[in-house]
């Protein structure tokens, strides 16, 4: 945000609701760390953008997986995937809909990672959650907090609904 000036143009979509149908990758909305356009060249009517990426992220590439720069969900392209760098290529109609026809070598930007290749890949807050306890068959997080401790302090099993309670 710190390199946003007023007038600034910026990539915004609304949120899909439940029951929407998906078209196109998962993206949570979450900025994962930034990168640097280090390259950008013509083909044809298309423009490659090559992004320079630390290693912590660069371990979330695969090929034709996505990637969200500033908020527009992207495919990878093939390569190059040496030395922390991935390319994405820009159709005339992504061009027209976002900035990047206007995008400069240098450029900072904002990265999130492909979620279905952090799931698969185990992100770092794995070991935050809560595990099953195989004696007692009760959750366990790892503070201790147990289902007892949560009804003296107040929570209840029941669930409130629009109706009353169920």
């Amino acid at each position: 945000l710190s390199r946003w000036r007023r007038g600034d143009r910026v990539h915004l979509e609304p949120a899909l609701r439940a029951g929407d149908p998906l078209d196109g990758h998962l993206v949570q909305g979450h900025v994962d760390g930034t990168g640097t356009i280090t390259a950008i060249r013509a083909q044809g009517d298309d423009l490659l953008m090559t992004v320079a990426l630390p290693a912590d992220l660069a371990r979330y590439l695969t090929p034709k997986g996505s990637v969200a720069i500033d908020g527009v969900s992207l495919t990878v392209d093939a390569g190059p995937f040496d030395r922390g760098r991935f390319t994405v290529n820009l159709i005339p109609l992504t061009l027209s809909w976002t900035t990047f026809s206007k995008a400069r070598s240098g450029r900072v930007v904002n990265l999130e990672m492909d979620v279905l290749v952090k799931a698969a890949r185990g992100g770092a807050s794995w070991s935050d959650l809560p595990t099953l306890d195989k004696k007692s068959q009760s959750p366990a997080s790892p503070a201790g907090l147990t289902l007892e401790q949560l009804l003296a302090k107040g929570f209840s099993r029941t669930r409130r609904t629009g109706k009353g309670r169920s």
